[in-house]
């Protein structure tokens, strides 16, 4: 005997669906000038036998500029997060910095991105993790 799924009614079909969107955009000239008066904090090391490299950038952004914009923190943290475009800035900036600290030339870099309001300001972090290129030719 064959169990089948039993007889079920068709629905209407949905005449109009309907779909709400917020977008923001973040201006790249007053986004540039505020990550020009940032902290930016980054440490790393090489870590395991495959000689990659670990490192942690911090970018610690004012709140000044934050509050004049007359969003909370927390919702331009989350406009921030979502950014294409500040995100790439911040990646470039993490990157950079590991290339600068870095024992060797480093490979691809991947990278994961979080900003968080606080007493400080905004505060993005990007953790960074690379192969050494020279680590890599040697095997």
């Amino acid at each position: 005997m064959v169990l089948r799924p039993g007889i079920v009614k068709a629905r209407a079909p949905v005449l109009v669906r309907e779909r709400t969107v917020r977008l923001a955009r973040v201006e790249d000239g007053v986004l540039a000038d505020w990550l020009g008066s940032a902290d930016v904090i980054s440490e790393g090391n090489t870590w395991g036998a495959d000689g990659s490299w670990y490192g942690t950038t911090s970018v610690i952004l004012p709140p000044a500029r934050a509050l004049a914009c007359g969003l909370t923190g927390e919702r331009l943290a989350l406009i921030l997060a979502q950014d294409p475009h500040t995100r790439l800035r911040l990646v470039r900036i993490a990157e950079r910095e590991a290339r600068a600290r870095a024992p060797e030339p480093l490979g691809s870099v991947q990278v994961s991105l979080d900003v968080q309001w606080g007493v400080r300001g905004l505060v993005v972090t990007i953790e960074v993790e690379a192969a050494l290129l020279v680590a890599r030719a040697a095997r």
